[in-house]
């Protein structure tokens, strides 16, 4: 599976108008390959949308930004609603929990988004991913609340992306209150981790998107 990631500076003014122009890529639904897309505000920067796409693979982005998304982008005007734009593309690399769950509709029920955007070390990256499938993959399989996710990765980058759905915000805090402190000790976490940028985004249902056709992993 592939995971875009995209977060935008929207000036406050342009809120309303981002978010109407957001629910154009309804369209995606039809798309080849196209498995769903999610999003909304961060909640600890409001002026910070936040964006998550799954597509079956490589190739079947590779067709739809070739051929599709300039058709959307522009018709919705939204190019005109931000004034700054980051976007990641990474491969899947472990699912997190139920991701099988998930695909089939799990999604429909989360509350927030978790983002972790990591950038590891030089000569760590075999221990980080040693640690989230051995630490912190089967702590987050046994949180209350937690629907699913995926791990994600550019390898030759050192750079990694976990995201998680969560069915509510209060129980992705008690998650973080009584295990993270201790889940990050036992991965030797500050060992591995040159930059570690958190997001907690509070989904939006006018922007889910989730395809035509749905099957659990390959379409």
């Amino acid at each position: 599976m592939l995971i875009k990631w995209i977060v935008c500076h929207v000036p406050e003014e342009n809120r309303e108008f981002f978010s109407q122009a957001q629910q154009q890529w309804s369209a995606l639904r039809d798309v080849p390959g196209f498995v769903a897309q999610f999003g909304g505000w961060n909640a600890a920067d409001p002026a910070e949308a936040c964006i998550v796409g799954l597509w079956k693979d490589r190739d079947s982005y590779t067709a739809f930004m070739e051929k599709i998304h300039d058709e959307i982008y522009v018709s919705g005007r939204q190019q005109e609603t931000f004034d700054r734009i980051a976007v990641t593309i990474m491969e899947e690399i472990l699912p997190v929990g139920h991701l099988e769950r998930l695909c089939l509709g799990g999604w429909m029920e989360a509350e927030l988004i978790r983002v972790a955007d990591c950038r590891v070390l030089p000569g760590r990256e075999d221990h980080f991913l040693q640690m989230q499938q051995e630490v912190w993959n089967p702590a987050m399989e046994q949180t209350d609340g937690m629907l699913g996710g995926v791990f994600a990765g550019d390898v030759s980058a050192r750079r990694f992306l976990t995201i998680t759905w969560w069915k509510s915000a209060k129980l992705h805090r008690a998650y973080v209150k009584n295990h993270v402190a201790n889940l990050r000790e036992q991965a030797q976490l500050d060992l591995d981790i040159e930059q570690l940028v958190g997001y907690e985004v509070w989904c939006k249902p006018s922007w889910r998107v989730t395809a035509t056709v749905q099957s659990a992993r390959g379409r």
